[in-house]
């Protein structure tokens, strides 16, 4: 039998208690040296992210990690089978392929002429990940291609420090001109809307939640318009806004034109495939909302809003699209 003297026994104690201290030290260390999860709540799931901090400076996450939505909001990266670059402009286009999507609103949502909610397919196609900026039609305008839009003082093509804010300021035609002068066109209705909120019928295009300031440059009812800028932001400023392909600034900043002639009926009436809308008509559609107060739920993806296409306002502007071949 092995017999354990008292003062051999307490210095073995004290040995065993000692490795046992270090080793829950160095478990310590070895976590406190793991970099945090990286990855805020999606806005998708939680709708609202950031601190006041955040929201003011236009972004929202973690400060200094790499998310997804902040990667998204600084550069486009290389062309690849997703993407693709124009060359004329330097212009990023996302794309959305070729597929089903729920479009429109249900019975208890939204105005009339966004009903009935019902599935529509669109073959494949590109759009613009930003709103075309002021820096970019004034190459198309320096080009003798677009014509001079509206001046005012919230006007982002004659005011300074304003060049990677969406244009602003434009007719229905003079989005068309630009996006032809690209190479491009204007997205149809439907392929906005598409691109806007995907494929399983969310409201918005972050998802099922309201508008607020960190998703979307918006009126708000504490800091009134844009967020409390009156007026617009460089376009991509909302990253926690983006739609599910990536695109941003689909919900608020400035009302988008598109390629369509306005139908009340449209939505029941419309080929389930690819739908082009009327040939001709009295008014065009914006989509997407803006920053200035145009009533509770304007961002909503769905939301048609007929315009006539000479008005030339600080609150519109647009984005390209393209057909994949």
């Amino acid at each position: 039998m092995f017999v354990v003297r008292p003062v051999y026994g307490a210095v073995l104690m004290r040995a065993l208690v000692s490795i046992a201290v270090s080793a829950t030290l160095l478990a310590a260390c070895d976590r406190s040296d793991r970099p945090a999860d990286p990855t805020p709540a999606s806005p998708r799931d939680a709708g609202t992210a950031g601190t006041d901090a955040t929201r003011d400076s236009g972004t929202a996450g973690t400060a200094g990690l790499p998310t997804d939505a902040t990667r998204d909001a600084g550069t486009a990266g290389p062309p690849t089978d997703a993407t693709r670059v124009r060359q004329v402009d330097g212009a990023t286009m996302l794309l959305v392929p070729e597929g089903p999507f729920l479009r429109g609103s249900r019975p208890d949502e939204g105005q009339p002429d966004e009903r009935p909610q019902r599935s529509i397919t669109l073959s494949a196609f590109f759009i613009d990940r930003t709103e075309v900026t002021a820096a970019q039609y004034r190459k198309c305008r320096d080009a003798g291609a677009c014509p001079a839009p509206a001046t005012d003082r919230y006007c982002t093509l004659t005011t300074p420090g304003r060049d990677q804010h969406p244009i602003n300021c434009v007719a229905w035609s003079h989005a068309d001109a630009y996006c032809r002068w690209a190479g491009v066109r204007l997205p149809t209705e439907a392929e906005w809307e598409k691109a806007a909120r995907g494929t399983d019928g969310e409201p918005y295009p972050w998802g099922p939640t309201p508008a607020t300031c960190v998703v979307a440059v918006r009126f708000d009812k504490t800091r009134k318009h844009a967020c409390g800028k009156f007026g617009t932001w460089p376009v991509g400023s909302k990253p926690f806004g983006k739609s599910p392909y990536g695109a941003l600034d689909m919900g608020g900043n400035v009302w988008e034109w598109v390629a369509d002639w306005y139908d009340a009926n449209g939505y029941a009436t419309s080929s389930d495939r690819d739908p082009k809308g009327p040939a001709e008509g009295r008014f065009r559609i914006l989509r997407g909302g803006g920053w200035g107060n145009d009533g509770e739920g304007s961002l909503r993806s769905a939301r048609r809003f007929k315009f006539s296409p000479e008005n030339q306002t600080p609150g519109i502007g647009f984005r390209c699209a393209l057909s994949v071949r």
